[in-house]
């Protein structure tokens, strides 16, 4: 890994999205990066300095992907990924059946991780609603600490960007937990 990333090592890299339906042409490949951090330091939808800091050195700002962080204690699926395909873990590397399969276009041959059923989906985004929660929360009470915004400020990001996305995260995903409790009555 990167000197000085050793904390933050991506354990697993799953394709999501568009991609997995087998468009002719796709303008963004949607990947979940799972990172062994705690829960706490990855909700949904967060971008820590130090996680953009790691995708700028492995260049990902500079290809078109659309990337999601998620941590090593969840599940990778949630509400938007609701099916993934790993093609690279730490452990084994890349799987090279899993890319020319997704390159022949063979999707139904892939193995796809997903949400197991409905209860534990819900579940899972009630923990995920909590988390959310606690992080807006967090970025709210440190927002105007200037400590705080030189540390959540980089050539790509600025405080106010946080916040957004801590705001947008708990909202997402209080709309998926009051959706799939509509679509249950």
């Amino acid at each position: 890994m990167i000197d000085g990333f050793d904390a933050l090592e991506v354990t697993d890299a799953y394709v999501f999205g568009d991609l997995l339906d087998g468009p002719e042409s796709l303008d963004v490949v949607s990947v979940a990066f799972v990172v062994d951090l705690p829960v706490d330091e990855v909700p949904w939808r967060s971008r820590s300095v130090a996680l953009e800091a790691l995708a700028s050195l492995l260049r990902l700002d500079k290809v078109p992907v659309e990337r999601v962080w998620r941590p090593a204690g969840w599940p990778v699926w949630n509400h938007v990924i609701v099916r993934a395909v790993r093609f690279w873990s730490r452990s084994d590397g890349t799987d090279e059946d899993v890319l020319v399969l997704l390159g022949e276009h063979r999707f139904n041959d892939l193995a796809y991780v997903g949400p197991p059923g409905r209860e534990r989906y819900l579940e899972q985004l009630r923990i995920e609603r909590t988390a959310a929660r606690r992080h807006l929360h967090q970025v709210l009470d440190c927002y105007h600490d200037r400590d705080w915004q030189r540390t959540h400020r980089s050539y790509t990001m600025l405080p106010e960007d946080h916040l957004w996305w801590a705001a947008d995260a708990f909202i997402d995903l209080d709309d998926a937990i009051r959706d799939e409790l509509a679509d249950q009555n």
